[in-house]
């Protein structure tokens, strides 16, 4: 969104949780530096905000984070980070809130993600010119950092369930995908609200951002397409590993069926045999033949060998 233009009254002051500096590289404290980074609470965000001139597109990314995204608007860029916690992708995701000016970004975050953050990019990062673009830029790609090792220890824990799978089937084996499907499906979605960040930032003309700072963005977005086409593909690898599953159920109850078939088979023509034989008509010979009995034993012994013989020529076990 591009606003209407009119005075904006600078970002909210106030007490804050960190204060950083950017010269050649991230200092903690704004060392008299051009360019500042401010991490403060949500609810402190919330509350310095009252005044300014976009206060309900603030007050809306605070109150109803579900995804990343970022708005431009007259000076400045106003956004959210939805990140998933990669330790259980299902629980409640991290949200971050920013704002950017020319010369300052805000973090509102609860969550000490952003700290952490900024800890490691003081100890690995210097930059040729500061800029808040290239500053922004290196911080979204923290964000993805591990992603790449992330994603390809998931599909070394899917090939280890494949393998398993061969020998024996586990139980409870359908939640365990559906969790799977659910888990990729959320980092899917992660990467793909990227993209469409990443592609608001570079499509849109902005005071904050000259036109080769928005190349950055491409960048990153095409990195980020990278992950997003891995986890489509992993989500592909969860289906196939199901519909394996599926064929290993269907062959066990193959084989069962075959059994009691088989088994059907060997003792149907001895049911035919007691039923001929209890009839008990009058005047049948056998009935009061001295050996009789023998014969019928020997006859139900000598089908049953001949239909086991049969079934091991045409393999059926």
């Amino acid at each position: 969104h591009i606003a209407a233009s009119f005075s904006l009254p600078r970002f909210f002051k106030g007490c804050v949780k960190m204060v950083y500096g950017i010269k050649d590289k991230l200092y903690k404290g704004d060392q008299n530096c051009d360019i500042t980074v401010e991490i403060i609470s949500q609810n402190e965000f919330l509350e310095r905000n009252k005044k300014h001139a976009y206060s309900r597109v603030i007050t809306q990314n605070i109150s109803a984070a579900r995804y990343c995204k970022a708005e431009l608007f007259k000076g400045c860029v106003i956004g959210t980070f939805f990140i998933p916690d990669k330790k259980d992708l299902l629980s409640k995701n991290k949200d971050i809130n920013f704002y950017i000016e020319q010369k300052r970004i805000v973090f509102a975050d609860d969550t000490n993600t952003v700290a952490k953050i900024l800890e490691q990019m003081q100890k690995t990062h210097t930059w040729e010119r500061a800029s808040i673009a290239y500053f922004f830029f290196d911080f979204m790609q923290f964000l993805i950092f591990d992603d790449s090792l992330y994603l390809q220890s998931y599909e070394e824990m899917l090939s280890k369930i494949e393998e398993n799978l061969i020998n024996k089937i586990p139980k409870n084996f359908y939640n365990h995908i559906i969790r799977y499907r659910r888990e990729m499906l959320i980092m899917s979605s992660y990467y793909e609200q990227l993209i469409d960040m990443c592609e608001t930032l570079y499509d849109a003309e902005n005071e904050v951002f000259s036109d080769n700072e928005r190349e950055l963005f491409k960048l990153y977005s095409n990195r980020v397409s990278r992950l997003s086409s891995i986890t489509r593909m992993l989500r592909e690898y969860i289906l196939q590993i199901r519909e394996m599953y599926q064929s290993r159920v269907d062959e066990q109850q193959n084989k069962v069926i075959t059994v009691l078939t088989l088994i059907t088979a060997i003792f149907l023509p001895l049911t035919l045999i007691a039923g001929w034989y209890g009839m008990n008509f009058e005047y049948m010979p056998e009935l009061h033949y001295k050996y009789g009995y023998a014969v019928i034993c020997i006859i139900s012994a000598v089908v049953v060998i001949t239909e086991i013989i049969i079934f091991k020529i045409k393999k059926f076990f």
